[in-house]
């Protein structure tokens, strides 16, 4: 069972620092996140698990199903605010479940333009979702993993990254009912096929430290006990837990949005490996 991965099979399951659901709260797993099992199950029914991107804790064993995609072709990612998912293709049903911005879906079926639904596998069950709320995941990656175009997969990002704006902010959350810094820096890479490590802090197997002036959009901005995620022009977006939702700042004294706090605790820039 170690070796095996196991997919979140609900729209939001909590991973928690310790095998108690009072305990801090260590990452959100969205629905289609893989993780492995890797200890037997407690007598207050939790697995501790690892995710596919490298993040441990505790979850609950009703939140674990074996992987569902294992005859599917294609992986989408739910790129709408929210996405239904429909027992027909049709919009007159009462939805299944509902998923948040950032969820997996996994299908047989290519995303055809002009189409209006796409059928999922969702749960072992034949189901569908509107084509307009999912786009193809790893949109920017050869079969080699390597970024294919990488200025258009910056712009991707930071227009991911910046859709969270408002987003209120929730300590452990990945999703737009709420969200942390490093969750919000973590999700607009990941929708783009692309893992970082899920902390605010750099990992060297994700990142490499870059100079200020190396700065290009989409490269990320370490402070202490804190991240954000370039946009250009001095500005990045962060979740912020001062303001209380994800909101654009700017490392320039002469700009309107210039936090002083955070430029004086800069910790270091970095970019991804694979880009």
């Amino acid at each position: 069972m170690q070796n095996e991965y196991f997919t979140v099979k609900y729209p939001s399951v909590y991973l928690y620092t310790y095998p108690d659901s009072k305990s801090e709260l260590a990452d959100e797993l969205l629905y289609g996140t893989k993780f492995r099992l890797i200890s037997e199950k407690t007598h207050d029914s939790f697995y501790r698990c690892e995710t596919s991107y490298g993040y441990s804790g505790y979850i609950r064993d009703k939140s674990v199903s074996r992987e569902d995609s294992d005859d599917c072709i294609f992986t989408y990612v739910v790129s709408s605010c929210a996405c239904d998912v429909l027992p027909f293709p049709e919009y007159k049903r009462r939805p299944i479940t509902t998923l948040p911005k950032g969820s997996l879906v996994f299908s047989n079926h290519k995303k055809v333009e002009n189409d209006r639904f796409l059928c999922v596998s969702f749960n072992k069950r034949r189901c569908y979702v509107p084509s307009s709320c999912v786009r193809p995941y790893n949109t920017y990656k050869s079969s080699s993993g390597i970024i294919k175009n990488k200025s258009a997969a910056r712009k991707r990002i930071c227009d991911d990254a910046l859709s969270y704006v408002g987003t209120p902010y929730r300590w452990g959350g990945k999703s737009p009912c709420g969200i942390d810094c490093s969750g919000l820096c973590f999700m607009s890479y990941f929708m783009n096929g692309i893992t970082i490590f899920r902390d605010s802090f750099p990992d060297s197997r994700y990142v490499s430290e870059i100079g200020k002036s190396e700065l290009l959009p989409a490269d990320l901005i370490y402070f202490k006990g804190h991240m954000g995620l370039y946009i250009g022009d001095g500005e990045f977006v962060h979740a912020s837990a001062s303001c209380g939702y994800v909101t654009v700042s700017s490392l320039e004294k002469t700009s309107i949005i210039y936090k002083k706090s955070l430029a004086d605790s800069v910790s270091c820039f970095a970019r991804s490996v694979l880009l």
